[in-house]
């Protein structure tokens, strides 16, 4: 059986901060990393990363801040697997 994760992301206008918790509540990764211009290829990088360390079906995901709703289809994307659907 797979373990599984929830990851919270909030992706401000000058920074993204990211940490995963098991499903025990302990921190397994945390991330700091700079914006940039594009909240949209902040938030794909952290996807990559995470989905690259854990694996691509092991997430629950929760975001906040600035980027949200500019990342809000690529949230989607991710939380569906990639099929488009809900």
């Amino acid at each position: 059986m797979k373990k599984k994760y929830s990851a919270g992301i909030d992706i401000g206008s000058t920074c993204a901060k990211t940490i995963v918790l098991d499903k025990e509540g302990n921190v397994v990764y945390k991330d700091l990393r700079p914006t940039g211009y594009s909240s949209i290829d902040t938030a794909e990088s952290i996807r990559h990363t995470i989905e690259e360390a854990f694996g691509k079906d092991s997430f629950h995901t929760v975001a906040t801040g600035y980027g949200f709703s500019k990342g809000r289809a690529l949230l989607r994307n991710v939380a569906s697997n990639n099929t488009g659907k809900p």
